[in-house]
């Protein structure tokens, strides 16, 4: 009878490790957090005139987990989807997005693709002879920033900012960002060389 009840312990904590195994490698991937579900943030950048640059603060949302000692809580992007609105084509029209740790906007394209800042640029480009009957429809970009493990980009500043830049469009365009993200747990040694190469 006591070897049964001894038999009977050992199967349950087994069962308990096992449990206990599966719930840290979850954690391991959401930074101890346990944020699983990915949470959504628009960003709008409106140009303030006719292709005019222009760049778009965003506040970074505010982390409502429990911190521990040593511990600091970053955004974790997981991916990011781009409008570009249409336009009548005209000769060497382009329109580009930059999302950016940068709050200056970029005086030039090549600039603003050269910024260690820039944390994802996308561009629509078209380079025709004659405007004449040409419509460009809305285009859309889709980035995944996870790796195979199922890790993103790790952002550890205050905003977050969208840059329009564009060319011969003759509008005053607005592009808009959908961010996927959730929230991870770093070390204050990797938090702070996060911030170091963000600003």
């Amino acid at each position: 009878m006591p070897k049964r009840v001894t038999a009977e312990k050992k199967t349950r904590k087994t069962r308990s490790d096992k449990g206990m195994s599966k719930r840290s490698r979850g954690d391991t991937l959401t930074g101890g957090t346990r944020d699983v579900n990915p949470q959504l943030l628009v960003i709008q950048c409106a140009q303030t005139g006719a292709d005019a640059s222009t760049i778009t603060a965003s506040p970074l949302p505010i982390p409502r987990y429990p911190q521990q000692n040593g511990k600091q809580i970053v955004m974790e992007i997981l991916s990011a989807d781009y409008y570009l609105p249409p336009n009548v084509v005209q000769a060497n029209n382009g329109i580009v997005a930059i999302l950016t740790t940068n709050p200056t906007v970029p005086a030039s394209i090549p600039i603003g693709f050269a910024d260690p800042r820039a944390l994802d640029f996308q561009e629509r480009y078209l380079d025709v002879q004659s405007s004449v009957g040409i419509t460009l429809v809305p285009v859309t970009f889709h980035h995944d920033f996870t790796d195979e493990a199922g890790h993103g980009l790790l952002v550890a500043t205050d905003n977050i900012y969208l840059a329009c830049l564009s060319s011969t469009t003759g509008l005053q365009n607005t592009i808009f960002a959908r961010l996927s993200y959730r929230f991870k747990e770093v070390t204050l040694a990797e938090y702070i060389g996060i911030v170091q190469s963000q600003q």
